[in-house]
Order: structure tokens, then sequence, then C-alpha cells
């Protein structure tokens, strides 16, 4: 098959923040790839109705699709399902979590149809890469018991069919030459690149950054959000983390510890 035959397809249903990142890396890779993407908005939505937001864009598919990468916001199944050029293609799916124990404040708050999305897309795809050895082995683990919840008809067995096409893929980090250049060896810098969120739990963070000042460790801070999202945790932390707090754009850096 010659360079012209082959269409690589990218799906991608929350196109931002690290998901974003790692699309901009894929497409530096393969720049004549079709890009297919939603925006970052109502992550539960993407979640659920993702598929059917796209078909718009997936009408716009008019040649056999050779290769498809897709992260597991969404539902593979029901992507493939609405775009037939998309049917022979080898299927590449890419976790950036793992819905079935992704961090909630209450259990009973979990939605199943996000494991399970999950579940069905590993099933269809031919490869399925996670970004680290604890989402794999995470997800495969809680399988049987995520299924056991189903009342009857408790499928067996699902685990193992993912497991041999499951490998691990680190996210790639691209760190500029000349912040490498400046730094200082003689100081741990500690990077907060997180949302603000529950399952980020800032609040054990801080604490920790906490307990380094007291027992006296020398270090520097970085705590880079977006100012829609400073939290309380965070404001109340920058005084005794900073001598002064910097921001670039959107993003807030607390620069020292003492």
């Amino acid at each position: 098959m010659s360079d012209s035959d082959n269409h690589l397809v990218i799906i991608e249903l929350f196109h931002g923040g690290s998901h974003q990142q790692l699309i901009r890396h894929l497409i530096s890779l393969a720049p004549g790839a079709t890009l297919l993407t939603l925006s970052d908005k109502k992550w539960h939505w993407r979640a659920r109705c993702g598929a059917l937001q796209l078909l718009p864009q997936l009408q716009t598919i008019t040649r056999p699709v050779t290769t498809l990468f897709m992260t597991s916001v969404g539902s593979l199944p029901e992507v493939m399902g609405l775009c037939p050029q998309l049917r022979g293609a080898r299927k590449i799916l890419y976790f950036h979590e793992n819905q079935l124990v992704y961090p909630t404040q209450v259990e009973k708050e979990r939605d199943y149809q996000f494991g399970y999305n999950q579940i069905m897309s590993a099933l269809m795809a031919d490869l399925v890469l996670f970004n680290s050895s604890y989402n794999l082995e995470s997800f495969l683990g809680n399988i049987d018991s995520f299924l056991n919840k189903m009342p009857d008809y408790k499928p067996k067995g699902i685990a193992s069919l993912i497991k041999k096409k499951a490998k691990v893929l680190y996210f790639p980090v691209e760190f500029p030459v000349e912040s490498l250049a400046s730094r200082d060896p003689e100081v741990l810098h500690i990077v907060w690149p997180h949302r603000w969120e529950h399952d980020k739990n800032a609040d054990d963070f801080f604490s920790s950054l906490k307990t380094l000042i007291s027992s006296g460790f020398n270090f520097k801070v970085s705590v880079w959000v977006k100012r829609t999202e400073i939290s309380p945790i965070h404001s109340e932390s920058s005084s005794q983390l900073t001598r002064d707090t910097s921001h670039s754009g959107d993003r807030w850096t607390p620069a020292k510890n003492t």
C-alpha cells in the first residue's frame, strides 16, 4: 500500500487541555491526518452523546480509512456505526483515564454508562493504549466487579479479551530546551498542572507542601491553573508558599516557597 492509500483519522470528542496536547503531538507526526474534534465543554455530554454530535463531521469522510485513532471519552462502537468508511480501519483507542475507578465524591453517583462505554470501546478496538500502568491494571482488574453490577446475564472473560491487545504508552511531554538549561539542580521544583476538581485532591497537595516547609526542605513550586479555577485552598496557601505570585497569560505560578 502506498502512502497515498493510507488514510489516518484522529477523533477527539473533548479537544482541550491534555487531550488537545496529545492530538497536537500526533498531528505533528502525521500532518496529513484527518482530524475530527468537538470542543472541551460539558464533558459528561461529550461522553454520552459525542458520537451523535460528531455526525456532521463523520459524514465528510468519503474514502476508506486505514487507521482510526480515538481517545476513550466517548463510544467507539457508536462512532463506527455512524460512519461506514471507518469499518475496515485499524482502530486504536487511547485511555487518558479509567472510568471504572475514576474518583467520585460519592460512589453511588458514579455513572455506569461512562465505564460501560469504555469497556465496549476497548472490546471493539484493535489496540488499546493506556497512559500509565496504573490505568491499565486498574481497568482490567475492575472489569469483573463492574460488570457484576448487572442484574443478570453477567458477561465473563471480558478482561482477558482486552488484555491481549492492551499496552502502556506514556503521555508525550515536550520540555522547552531553555527551561531545562536554566533549572537549578540543587532545588527541587514541584509542579501542579491540574484542574481544581475533587479528583485532583488539591487539599492534600498543599498540605504536603506545608509539611515540607515546616521540615525545612528547600524547593520551589509552580501552580499552573486557569484564573477562573483559582480555589480557596490556593488563595489561602499562596501567602505561606510564596514571596510573590507571578502570572503569565491565564496561568498563575507561585514562584518560591519561602
